[in-house]
């Protein structure tokens, strides 16, 4: 229908809720992810993982896929760098969890922060953007 539209108030909010809710005030118990649309997940334009990409890695061995859990360590790509992410949780096929890394590609320099991105950000990776990392060059690397 041409000129029709939805207004933002008549689109529910995103929700990650699995649990009972808490008493209305008491947050301290329930995990973050678990609530509502929480600002305290960072928005990431996460690169194209292109062949470097674990689901295309696994796709001839799906038995043998690492399903992230809690605690996992995986990563991807973000403006020449590679991003570890600690995962606090995995909820249909998305993790949540915590910037732990930020490593260069080409030398293997850590960084606090590439532009926006910070260690100790939350935020979410999708399986499908989720990256193999390259080997990283060490200082103490032999040349030969």
């Amino acid at each position: 229908m041409a000129g029709s539209f939805v207004s933002a108030a008549a689109v529910p909010a995103l929700s990650l809720h699995r649990w009972p809710r808490p008493p209305a005030g008491d947050y301290a118990e329930a995990p973050a992810f678990a609530m509502e649309a929480s600002p305290m997940h960072k928005h990431v334009e996460w690169d194209d993982p292109g062949s470097a990409s674990v689901l295309r890695y696994y796709q001839d061995h799906p038995q043998d896929y690492p399903e992230p859990h809690e605690g996992s360590i995986i990563s991807a790509h973000f403006r020449g760098f590679t991003v570890r992410v600690r995962v606090d949780a995995h909820v249909e096929d998305t993790s949540i969890g915590e910037v732990v890394a930020l490593i260069a590609d080409d030398n293997g320099r850590r960084e606090q922060h590439v532009g926006d991105l910070a260690l100790g950000d939350t935020v979410r990776l999708p399986d499908a953007l989720r990256a193999l990392e390259p080997r990283h060059p060490e200082a103490d690397d032999d040349p030969d």
